[in-house]
């Protein structure tokens, strides 16, 4: 588990290291309530019996699309705040705010590293997050950062990918060859692949008791024609340009032709109706002491 405690976490540096390309965007905007956030949604269902006016934030947002998904399962009476680094991509989560009517959800821009600057300590009653620890360098000031914005009492709701646990059918040369440049790009990035299995250890190293932490796995199972092709024709784009390949050719991970075949391969894989990729997502559900 790669992490800085040498820094303080206000003068952490945010990066997204995937970036908000429109291959990125199209795997953010496929999340919903249902496939991403169902450990989480019966805490939420009884929060929002005993606290209608519960204040509810989202940290690493994106477009904003999983956020609504979730304010769906929530009182109109809450508060709702997105927040990211980038201000583009807020803008996006706004617009969709506005199109779905969530009068009670607003966007802040926000340092995961220095939340209490924006929002002050223990402002929220819920704070969610997915797929942002496992790209950062610092994940344990992230989660420091995270803590303190919860209320004393409050629930955290983290998910993050493990990128080892991953299944793919068919599975071709081309296909098999991708994943292991997939975990090397990760790390050259600063993320952990691992960081699904690392919550638990995470979580009790920002100093929570294992007592308030509940761990379980959730999985991610792209069949359906239409999360084919959402999934496999992004990743088909990043075989083709863009930092990814980029960067296995410079490093000698694979040579152009090589990412080229990766791509065809993955056009293949959407159009396969007995297609299936599966990825396991570590899960936890803290109660802040």
């Amino acid at each position: 588990m790669s992490d800085s405690t040498t820094t303080p976490p206000s003068t952490q540096k945010p990066v997204y290291a995937p970036g908000h390309a429109a291959s990125h965007i199209t795997n953010h905007t496929w999340r919903t309530a249902s496939n991403s956030t169902p450990y989480l949604l019966p805490h939420l269902h009884s929060l929002s019996t005993s606290n209608p006016h519960l204040h509810f934030l989202d940290v690493g947002a994106g477009p904003g699309t999983l956020t609504a998904s979730i304010a769906a399962h929530l009182p109109s009476t809450a508060t709702i705040v997105a927040t990211d680094i980038s201000p583009s991509v807020l803008s996006r989560a706004s617009a969709h705010f506005t199109s779905k009517g969530l009068s009670n959800a607003t966007t802040r821009v926000a340092s995961v590293y220095d939340l209490a600057s924006t929002f002050g300590e223990q402002s929220f009653d819920v704070v969610h997050t997915h797929q942002v620890l496992v790209h950062l360098t610092s994940p344990l000031s992230a989660l420091q950062s995270i803590l303190s914005v919860c209320k004393s009492g409050g629930t955290l709701a983290l998910r993050e990918a493990d990128l080892r646990m991953q299944s793919i059918h068919p599975s071709t040369p081309a296909l098999t060859a991708f994943f292991p440049i997939l975990l090397k790009y990760h790390a050259s990035t600063g993320g952990s692949a691992s960081m699904g299995t690392e919550l638990v250890s995470l979580a009790m190293a920002a100093g929570v008791p294992r007592g308030n932490i509940t761990a379980t796995m959730g999985t991610w199972c792209i069949a359906a024609r239409e999360d084919r092709e959402a999934w496999g024709w992004a990743i088909a784009a990043r075989c083709r340009e863009g930092p990814m390949r980029g960067k296995a050719v410079e490093e000698g991970w694979a040579r152009e032709e090589e990412m080229d075949g990766m791509a065809r391969a993955w056009d293949e894989w959407v159009e396969a109706e007995d297609g299936v990729w599966g990825l396991m997502n570590g899960e936890v559900i803290i109660r802040k002491p």
